[in-house]
């Protein structure tokens, strides 16, 4: 199963709900899955980690959200 490594954008220097920046970093990996790998026979599991990309600085801001599926 591939990896696909898939960057989500932030909205704005610090998002109040995180949650979206997830959300679209997990759609566009599993869209990208399935473009990857055409139709299924049926109901496919799949491992997916989630991350942020910060730039560390004072205060600090999220720079991106990342879904991975492998």
């Amino acid at each position: 199963m591939p990896t696909n490594g898939i960057r989500g954008e932030s909205h704005g220097p610090v998002p109040r709900d995180h949650h979206r920046g997830f959300d679209r970093a997990l759609e566009d990996a599993v869209r990208r899955f399935a473009e990857d790998n055409g139709p299924t026979d049926g109901p496919v599991e799949l491992t997916v980690t989630f991350g942020v990309i910060v730039t560390v600085t004072n205060p600090g801001r999220i720079e991106g959200y990342v879904a991975t599926i492998g």
